[in-house]
């Protein structure tokens, strides 16, 4: 299931800015939004859930059991998602 079949929704707000977050909420809280994190994991989740944001969305690097995965942080992402009720969103491109 895509984001949009579950959210009836063609967008996606997702941004490293919680402003950004903070005002779609305000203008339009039916757009489903995602903060977009990197290596701060603890933090990216702290600002994922004070804005209740449908979607989790990190880094590809963070992702455990892929080849990809460089994280230090023993924390899985994906079970974290599914345990809060949100979908996972990968970011692809390397800062």
């Amino acid at each position: 299931m895509s984001i949009a079949d579950e959210f009836q929704n063609d967008v996606l707000v997702s941004s490293f800015y919680e402003a950004a977050l903070s005002t779609t909420r305000e203008s339009d809280p039916s757009i489903p939004i995602a903060f977009r994190f990197g290596s701060d994991i603890e933090g990216g989740l702290n600002v994922t859930r004070e804005y209740d944001a449908e979607v989790l969305h990190p880094s590809y690097d963070l992702i455990q059991g892929t080849p990809f995965f460089e994280g230090e942080v023993d924390i899985d992402l994906v079970d974290v998602a599914y345990e809060d009720g949100r979908t996972v969103n990968v970011w692809a491109v390397k800062t």
